[in-house]
């Protein structure tokens, strides 16, 4: 945000530009900060979302969303 040390999605925190492409090093700063494989928020209920795709086989991601918030509070 700008005025903010933190920089938000979209800003390149080094050259300050918000929605460029490419910051001065030649690096995408578009795209929103990624965890490492297996580290990010949903990979401790990785399982059970895999069970649940297993399951029903047609099930979207709204309706993933909705039972994890149901069943274990996971918003």
């Amino acid at each position: 945000m700008p005025g903010s040390s933190t920089p938000f999605w979209g800003e390149c925190s080094h050259c300050g530009s918000v929605g460029a492409t490419q910051g001065a090093d030649g690096v995408d700063h578009t795209r929103a900060p990624r965890s490492p494989p297996g580290m990010g928020p949903l990979s401790a209920h990785a399982d059970v979302l895999i069970s649940w795709v297993d399951a029903e086989g047609d099930i979207t991601m709204p309706e993933l969303a909705d039972r994890l918030f149901n069943e274990h509070g996971v918003k």
